[in-house]
């Protein structure tokens, strides 16, 4: 079981994950900007901008995203080896 979960985990986070954070990437920076673009007033404009996240706070939540991987696959795992 836990060669599966092992081989699952690495194909998971090189595949899955990162195409996880390309598109939350993409669409929450866009979804951001229309909002942007949707907003009359300049400060709440800037407020609204303030909210696209930095390129460390992507990297938190490529992190973060790799954690719960690491929780998952153990549970996949055991659906596939039957």
């Amino acid at each position: 079981m836990l060669d599966t979960a092992e081989k699952l985990q690495k194909v998971f986070f090189r595949s899955h994950v990162d195409s996880i954070l390309i598109y939350l990437l993409k669409h929450v920076d866009l979804f951001v900007m229309r909002l942007v673009e949707e907003e009359k007033d300049r400060m709440k404009q800037q407020k609204l901008m303030d909210l696209q996240l930095t390129k460390d706070e992507w990297e938190q939540v490529s992190s973060f995203l790799k954690l719960l991987a690491v929780r998952v696959l153990p549970f996949f795992a055991v659906f596939i080896e039957q």
